[in-house]
Order: structure tokens, then C-alpha cells, then sequence
């Protein structure tokens, strides 16, 4: 069974501060799909564990680009209950100086994908904690 990922426009964006002056330190759309790189700010977008990357329709994204609303489709990742939390997408994104950093997406599993999604992040870059865990209950929709 192939599980796949489609990762929307506007998939993800990093803010720091607080919300009366938030600034977005990166924001991928995914709407150029000869690069992998942010729409706005610094960072790096990146498959890991094996996943490969596709472009795909943005459509019912909360993008609101109508003429290249594209997303980043993921596919390959390990079969059901195995090597989990291994493979997926990583955002990295520099951070020093900045607090109360919130990450925002748009995601869209197809009906055979997991139906669980977890973040992951580091402050070290070696070191992961668990920042949540999301249940899809809808495939093929976005959910953001």
C-alpha cells in the first residue's frame, strides 16, 4: 500500500513573537515548483527517511493563489508500524533571538496515508522532542 502526504501551499511558516507582532521568519507555498525554496525569509524544506517529493495541486489550500496553487506531494514512506517517526518532511529554519516560535500548515492525506501526524523539532539539532501528534479523519481534504 503506498501512503502519500500532500503538503499544501502555505505548508509551512514559522512565527516568532507574539501574536500582536508576529514576524514570519520562513514560509513555503510550494507554488515554484523548480525550488524547494521559501516563498518568504530563510530556511530549507527537505524530504527525510527515504520519502520522495512530487508537485502537485494546491486546490483547497488556504493559499490564495489561484494561477500556481501547487503543493508538495510525498510518497515512500516505511510500510504500517515500521521505523516510525523516521520519514517524512523537515523544515529547518533559524530561529536564534526569536521566542514563542509557532509553526502553521495546510495538510492533505490521501486515504490510504496514515492517519496520524507528528511533529517533531530540535533546538540542538540533533536532539528531537515530540511538539504533537494530529489525527487525520478526512483524507484527501486539507486541513490547516
Amino acid at each position: 500500500m503506498t501512503k502519500s502526504a500532500l503538503f499544501g501551499c502555505l505548508a509551512a511558516i514559522a512565527l516568532a513573537g507574539p501574536a500582536s507582532a508576529q514576524t514570519i521568519l520562513a514560509r513555503w507555498d510550494f507554488n515554484d515548483a523548480a525550488t524547494l525554496n521559501p516563498a518568504v525569509g530563510v530556511g530549507t524544506a527537505s524530504t527525510v527517511g527515504g520519502v520522495t517529493a512530487t508537485s502537485a495541486s494546491g486546490t483547497g489550500s488556504s493559499d490564495p493563489a489561484v494561477s500556481s496553487d501547487n503543493a508538495w506531494n510525498l510518497s515512500a514512506f516505511p510500510a504500517q508500524g515500521q521505523q516510525p517517526r523516521t520519514a517524512g518532511a523537515q523544515f529547518a529554519v533559524p530561529t536564534s533571538g526569536h521566542e514563542s516560535i509557532r509553526l502553521m500548515f495546510d495538510f492533505r492525506a490521501s486515504n490510504t496515508a496514515s492517519q496520524r501526524l507528528v511533529i517533531l523539532y530540535t533546538t540542538d539539532g540533533s536532539n528531537y522532542e515530540e511538539g504533537g501528534t494530529f489525527t487525520i479523519t478526512v483524507g484527501a481534504t486539507f486541513t490547516n
